[in-house]
């Protein structure tokens, strides 16, 4: 849910964006095309979803070092 409230509007948003532009390729009468366009959108809108979830959740359980506070 943090995740929604900071950066993950703005990956959602960016996710949208080439989705929809790559879905304009999908009209396209060459099926190479259609299917670049499709497969374009379908990772996008996979990758959108991991980002928000899967990505959270690793740094949750794995705690990575460069993201500890260094005091001084």
């Amino acid at each position: 849910l943090a995740t929604m409230l900071t950066a993950g509007k703005a990956i959602f948003f960016v996710a949208s964006a080439i989705a929809s532009g790559s879905a304009v390729i999908c009209l396209s009468r060459l099926s190479y095309h259609r299917q670049l366009g499709g497969y374009v959108g379908l990772s996008m809108v996979t990758s959108a979803l991991a980002a928000v979830t899967i990505v959270p959740a690793l740094i949750i359980l794995i705690k990575p070092r460069f993201l500890e506070r260094i005091e001084r």
